[in-house]
């Protein structure tokens, strides 16, 4: 409730073409006009964060005009005591190179060096899930969050974000989410026990409903086999009363 009433968001209408730097020939200097206007619609806060960094710099991603960026964010935190955060993207060449690292940053190193902490968000290699005990599951990626620099203390260990359908993003917890086919056979059996699922499901349905379950969709086949017998069992759909060409009804089978 205190961040929705204390949340101000300033699109295109308040800021659009704000640009904190200013090149003129070979020489990039803070805007002062943008700098006044980011201290104005500062004030009294606690962060700020804008983005992208790419947006707002009216230089080039080299070293000397990415410095100027970052001397006008810290003038805005000098003089508003306020976070300020800058979104910026990683190298097309980072993506597969992991885990990420400060020189990551795209363009050159002198916003990095200069920022006080550096967090990095890139999507987890294919390679990383089954190292992390992390479900793969189709249309729902999993992005690690890396702190590779903190000035003030130690960095924070990674961790890792599923992102939803909405979007929408969940804490994932490799240790407790997934961990070979017992956790799946387990994810599985608990979305069968819900009143909603008495009448079964068949094999295209939790093809479709895998996210649901956090199972990848290709392996759906492979748990329920091994589920048979063993908390879940197959009959015919002409015993629940569907219509159609027969096929197998997955139900609950447990004593």
């Amino acid at each position: 409730a205190d961040i929705k009433e204390n949340f101000f968001f300033f699109g295109n209408d308040e800021v659009g073409g704000m640009q904190v730097t200013i090149k003129e020939f070979t020489k990039c200097t803070p805007s002062r006009e943008a700098i006044e206007t980011l201290v104005k619609i500062s004030e009294g806060a606690v962060s700020l964060l804008v983005e992208t960094v790419a947006m707002l710099n009216g230089g080039d991603e080299m070293n000397t005009d990415l410095m100027q960026v970052a001397l006008a964010f810290k003038e805005v935190a000098q003089r508003t005591g306020a976070n300020v955060q800058g979104v910026h993207h990683v190298t097309k060449e980072s993506v597969s190179k992991y885990p990420p690292t400060l020189q990551s940053l795209r363009g050159g190193g002198s916003l990095g060096d200069a920022a006080r902490g550096v967090v990095i968000m890139v999507e987890l290699p294919d390679n990383q899930y089954s190292k992390l005990h992390i479900t793969k599951i189709h249309d729902a990626p999993v992005f690690a969050v890396w702190n590779v620099k903190a000035s003030y203390m130690a960095t924070h260990p990674p961790f890792y974000l599923r992102r939803l359908p909405g979007p929408v993003y969940e804490l994932v917890d490799g240790a407790s989410e997934a961990n070979g086919s017992e956790a799946a056979q387990g994810r599985l059996l608990q979305y069968m026990r819900r009143p909603a699922n008495a009448e079964g499901w068949s094999l295209r349905q939790m093809q479709d409903g895998c996210l649901k379950m956090m199972i990848e969709r290709r392996d759906i086949e492979n748990v329920l086999a091994s589920l048979d017998g063993q908390g879940i069992k197959s009959v015919s759909s002409k015993t629940k009363g569907r219509s159609g060409p027969e096929h197998s009804v997955w139900v609950l089978d447990e004593k």
